[in-house]
């Protein structure tokens, strides 16, 4: 988002892979409970956000570091500026 007053979204990211169906990896984990892996369709039902100031990031940019509930999955994503609009 940018600026909070006015929002504009610029960027959605989807890493769910929407071809493994939920009631498939059910039955798939109910049938064999070593078979349960939720993280194989990607990510899911995100819960936590934590954003990595540039000073404190091993890749010296600002990161955006998320946890998802249900894969059990984390996903880390490089925060860049935008270019400021020509006048």
């Amino acid at each position: 988002m940018t600026t909070p007053t006015a929002p504009e979204c610029i960027q959605t990211v989807v890493n769910r892979d929407f071809s493994v169906e939920f009631d498939d990896m059910a039955a798939d984990a109910e049938a064999d409970p070593e078979d349960d892996d939720p993280g194989r369709a990607g990510d899911w039902a995100p819960e936590g956000i934590e954003f990595v100031a540039a000073a404190d990031s091993p890749t010296g940019t600002p990161l955006l570091a998320v946890g998802y509930e249900v894969s059990g999955t984390v996903a880390v994503f490089e925060v860049t500026a935008l270019p400021e609009p020509e006048s």
